[in-house]
């Protein structure tokens, strides 16, 4: 009977974790003299006017990984934004999040959302 509630214990515990969903969200405000700002790597965006003088952004990461690996993703750079100003369009993308994340064998999959909170001076596009 004891071996049964090991094994029980064992199964729910490792049902919840399994299929458990992990949100982290990250924020970034950025300095920019641009009017327009593009971002290029999700174009799930929800725009918010702001009072303030530069664009911050509030990154949304969903996932099925663990807090502890989705913690590590973020330390190595996963989510780090790259900057560039051309033809005076801001551009603002995520070039690490083209590599795909292989675990045991199953690629992972990331909801990403953003919500940006923009002066109203500044003009937001998308591209995917």
């Amino acid at each position: 009977m004891n071996t049964l509630i090991k094994i029980l214990s064992f199964l729910i515990l490792f049902t919840n974790t399994s299929f458990s969903q992990t949100t982290k969200i990250l924020t970034r405000q950025f300095v920019t003299s641009s009017n327009l700002i593009t971002i290029d790597f999700t174009d799930k965006v929800i725009v918010k006017n702001s009072k303030e003088t530069n664009p911050r952004i509030y990154l949304k990461i969903e996932t099925k990984l663990p807090p502890q690996t989705l913690d590590a993703l973020v330390k190595s750079g996963r989510y780090d934004y790259e900057t560039t100003v051309i033809n005076g369009e801001f551009i603002i993308s995520m070039p690490k999040l083209a590599r795909k994340i292989i675990i045991n064998g199953e690629e992972v999959s990331e909801n990403l959302s953003v919500e940006i909170l923009l002066p109203e001076t500044i003009e937001l596009k998308t591209i995917l």
